[in-house]
């Protein structure tokens, strides 16, 4: 199993005015069978429903729920595509309900991924109101191999470090409104009743991490 990053479809849109379509990047390959997985974050007065697309028509799926932290209102939530059908300059797109500020997404594709029935762990989360490290609740595997990934969000432009074990591949920050980052495991051996975590240094922020696993 292996990753690479898709460096060309992260992009932060951070300003004051809400912005109705979301946050979408492009210019990637993408190759054809490899697994996709989204992050989407966003903040609202209340919570959109987020839907993702690619140039390439892949279908994109839920991980488990859309997580609501900060009581301001902000959403991240985790998609995946498997199987896909590639593109050599693929953009994704992180769609909206309704006026969302500060969108944004992180993009990563895996090989080695089961092409059907790949989701495992979902809905490993965690949150905090003024902190500087989050922790998400704890979760097991099915198997030894598997890829884990985590979105990190925090409500500042804030540098995060990763938990034991987990590699930050994409971070990105807004004008002093919003964090967030993808960090993710491949594991050798199965993970029984672990958690993981995130630290940022600077100022105490409402945080939230939100992880999930593919076969």
């Amino acid at each position: 199993m292996t990753r690479t990053l898709l460096a060309l479809l992260m992009l932060v849109q951070c300003c004051s005015a809400p912005q109705h379509t979301g946050a979408g990047g492009g210019g990637a390959s993408v190759t054809t069978g490899n697994a996709l997985i989204v992050g989407c974050v966003a903040s609202a007065a209340s919570a959109p429903t987020i839907t993702v697309s690619d140039t390439a028509g892949n279908t994109f799926n839920p991980m488990g729920s859309q997580l609501a932290w900060n009581s301001n209102g902000s959403f991240t939530e985790m998609f995946v595509a498997l199987n896909v059908t590639g593109n050599s300059s693929d953009a994704i797109t992180c769609n909206y309900s309704a006026s969302v500020s500060y969108p944004g997404l992180v993009a990563v594709q895996y090989s080695g991924v089961a092409t059907s029935s790949a989701v495992d762990v979902t809905n490993a989360s965690g949150q905090c109101t003024n902190c500087n490290g989050v922790t998400s609740s704890s979760f097991t595997t099915a198997q030894a191999q598997e890829v884990i990934v985590a979105i990190y969000n925090a409500n500042n432009s804030v540098t995060f470090t990763a938990g034991t074990g987990f590699t930050i591949e994409v971070q990105a920050g807004g004008t002093g409104s919003s964090g967030f980052a993808l960090a993710d495991e491949v594991t050798s051996a199965v993970q029984s009743a672990v958690s993981t975590s995130t630290s940022w240094s600077g100022a105490s922020v409402p945080g939230a991490i939100l992880v999930g696993s593919l076969k």
